[in-house]
């Protein structure tokens, strides 16, 4: 598959893994939405809190990755390494569409 520039991912791609992350950005607030409320409203024993809570931070903190990603996609720095500024391949992103480094630098 061609890409727009050289080391780019192509249109194609790129709009490839935003589907992606919208998707995985849409199930995981609902997920969220979820452990809030049984944070909210299940009695949880002492031992059943820190787990849920946990869950919840964890959460939070792959949402706001998915949030960056969506940002770095508008920004059109997507798919290059935040260290060395070299393209990061889509078969890599394919697989973790999340990783802000190459493989070099990783």
């Amino acid at each position: 598959m061609a890409t727009d520039a050289p080391g780019r991912l192509s249109s194609v791609q790129l709009q490839a893994l935003r589907e992606r992350i919208e998707a995985d950005l849409s199930w995981r607030a609902i997920r969220l939405d979820q452990l809030v409320t049984r944070l909210r409203e299940d009695p949880l024993s002492g031992t059943e809190r820190p787990g849920l809570l946990a869950e919840v931070i964890a959460a939070e903190t792959h949402l706001a990755e998915l949030r960056r990603a969506l940002e770095r996609i508008g920004e059109g720095d997507f798919g290059r390494c935040e260290r060395c500024g070299d393209p990061i391949g889509y078969a890599l992103l394919k697989l973790r569409p999340l990783t802000s480094r190459c493989a070099t630098c990783r």
